[in-house]
């Protein structure tokens, strides 16, 4: 009962603040632009695009409203379950030392053992692993949220013919911006944050070593890198526009 005279309050609090950012923000009005698409072959493309944005945006926006309230329920059950844990991936290095394993043989080896890094898949009950991992989605959910209504945003100026404008080269730089700032981020909380996790699991056998992996995304990095260029030759190409406007 004590619970429930706690959750009852919070989630009508939770609820109200949901609607006044809603309101606040004026996610309403990301769905009344772009409705007056014309049959032509390129506006169905524009339109049919601008449709897996709009399910991408509510997907994203459903994904973050409801991960504060997973949350506290997965708290609570931890709570009050002994046998409380949670299957999640963790990046990491590895290596096998075949030569602690008694009676094996191996060919095609020099050295026998085997390393690398990838996601693990682990089945845990350390707390800070699950909120590590909750805090990480749902700070995903909301750059995929707000990457989706930039996108979302340069296709309806397409639409509209503004190729080179301003404010497309502002999104672009966002969209680069924020393709740098995350893959600079995310080696760093697969490092220091997984690697805690990763250090608090031990093996009485040394058949099996883990160790924090860093590894940055050269590829999501020169993407970002060349978005940004992207968005200084549209300013360019934006006020060259506007030069032939004023000259003619």
């Amino acid at each position: 009962m004590n619970t429930f005279s706690i959750i009852l309050p919070s989630a009508l609090i939770y609820i109200a603040l949901v609607y006044w950012l809603i309101k606040y923000f004026k996610f309403a009005s990301l769905w009344t632009e772009g409705k007056d698409f014309t049959s032509s072959a390129n506006n169905r493309l524009t339109a049919i695009v601008k449709r897996i944005l709009d399910f991408f945006l509510v997907f994203y926006l459903f994904i973050i409203i409801i991960w504060l309230p997973i949350m506290v329920v997965m708290a609570l059950s931890q709570s009050v379950s002994p046998t409380w844990g949670i299957d999640i991936g963790a990046f990491a290095s590895f290596k096998f030392d075949l030569k602690q394993i008694a009676d094996i043989g191996f060919t095609g080896l020099r050295h026998p053992e085997i390393s690398g890094k990838t996601t693990l898949n682990i089945d845990t009950s350390n707390l800070f692993a699950w909120y590590l991992f909750a805090i990480t989605q749902l700070f995903s959910a909301i750059v995929a949220f707000y990457s989706v209504i930039q996108l979302r945003a340069l296709i309806l100026s397409f639409k509209n013919g503004l190729y080179f404008s301003q404010e497309n080269a502002r999104r672009i730089k966002k969209l680069g911006f924020i393709l740098i700032i995350w893959n600079l981020l995310n080696p760093l909380v697969q490092y220091f944050g997984w690697g805690a996790v990763i250090k608090s699991i031990s093996f009485t056998s040394p058949v099996l070593n883990l160790y924090p992996a860093f590894q940055l995304n050269i590829g999501a990095l020169f993407i970002g890198v060349m978005l940004i260029i992207l968005s200084k030759i549209l300013q360019e190409a934006s006020m060259i526009s506007q030069e032939q406007e004023l000259t003619i």
